[in-house]
């Protein structure tokens, strides 16, 4: 699903950007959010010439073919649908790729050493580090595709919310411990 904005949008009324959602906007008043980041990544991409930005809360690293052959409707769900996906929209409201600077957050392992399943002193088996996966099938989307993240904030063991300003790229993290962070 993509979110298409309308009227006034602030700190205190962000836009949430739920699972596999992408967003994008080029209304200065607008602050995106995606909520209790765990495992997932939000994919946060900007032009400050064009006053563009977008944000995609990426669920896995990677669409199974199935789900590309029947067109779902989740277009920021993976990391490489999401990343042309949102270049593309972030195009067609007048960013230049060669100008988008893109910033992400998330991956957090937060099944490993929880007990949820099991285990409780050591990783969990690579199939179910969801986290560890999802900020590699970014970070190799974004390689591939010729672009590199200016600010990061990745893995540990912790959730995180992000608010996102798409016009300004201005970006905060707070983590589910209570700590906050600006980039």
């Amino acid at each position: 699903m993509t979110k298409e904005i309308q009227g006034s949008v602030s700190p205190s009324n962000p836009i949430a950007v739920g699972l596999g959602e992408l967003c994008v906007s080029n209304e200065p008043t607008v602050v995106m959010a995606a909520f209790a980041l765990g495992s997932c990544v939000a994919l946060c991409a900007y032009d400050l010439t064009a006053k563009v930005g977008g944000l995609a809360h990426i669920v896995l690293p990677n669409a199974p073919s199935f789900s590309r052959q029947s067109g779902e409707d989740s277009p920021g769900k993976y990391a490489d649908r999401a990343l042309p996906e949102i270049v593309q929209r972030l195009e067609q409201l007048g960013a230049r790729s060669e100008r988008l600077v893109f910033k992400l957050v998330g991956g957090a392992a937060v099944l490993s050493g929880s007990g949820l399943l099991g285990s409780t002193t050591g990783p969990l088996p690579g199939r179910l580090e969801v986290g560890r996966r999802n900020v590699q099938g970014v970070l190799s989307v974004l390689y591939r595709a010729g672009f590199f993240p200016t600010a990061a904030d990745l893995g540990g063991p912790s959730g995180r919310t992000i608010y996102f300003w798409p016009t300004s790229g201005k970006m905060r993290v707070r983590t589910l411990r209570g700590e906050e962070r600006e980039y």
